[in-house]
């Protein structure tokens, strides 16, 4: 029964004609958000009709762009081909900013790589090397709070901490 299925969506927090625009990646034009059950968060606003566009690239969308009026009004095609335009529009800026945040996340990393081969070819320093190493570790796994380096004592064969960020010294 649709409406039950239009009531388990909306228990859980989503309405299924997002959900439609979502997995159909087509416009969806609301003349009349007068029926039951339809986006009921714009309902709550007085929105009364309603155009939802994809926000997408090529290969996925990225979101919905919500655009209602508070009256029962029908939407001349040319305004949704323009609206449909900037969804497209805002998909790709959107895309254009994850694809510089990660060029730039990954720059860092190279960065952090050369300065780490740099210290291991400046200096016969362990300690130096494996604090350089571990500092730069924050930039590959950025959740770390904490880290030791820990290697095996050839004259007693026994794992000992030799480096470490994160917590005092005397702690290791």
């Amino acid at each position: 029964d649709e409406n039950k299925l239009r009531s388990a969506y909306l228990e859980r927090g989503r309405d299924p004609t997002v959900d439609h625009v979502l997995t159909e990646k087509k416009v969806m034009v609301l003349e009349n958000l007068r029926e039951p059950g339809a986006l009921r968060i714009m309902q709550r606003e007085g929105i009364q009709s309603a155009i939802l566009v994809p926000i997408k690239t090529e290969q996925q969308v990225l979101g919905i762009l919500q655009v209602g009026n508070r009256t029962t009004r029908r939407f001349q095609p040319d305004k949704v081909h323009l609206l449909e335009g900037a969804g497209n529009l805002i998909g790709i800026g959107v895309q254009k900013a994850q694809l510089y945040e990660e060029t730039h996340r990954n720059l860092e990393r190279i960065r952090a790589l050369r300065e780490i081969d740099a210290a291991m070819t400046s200096t016969l320093d362990l300690h130096a090397v494996l604090e350089i190493l571990l500092n730069k570790t924050r930039l590959f796994v950025p959740y770390i709070c904490a880290a030791t380096v820990k290697l095996v004592n050839p004259e007693t064969g026994e794992v000992e901490s030799v480096a470490c960020f994160g917590f005092p010294e005397e702690e290791w």
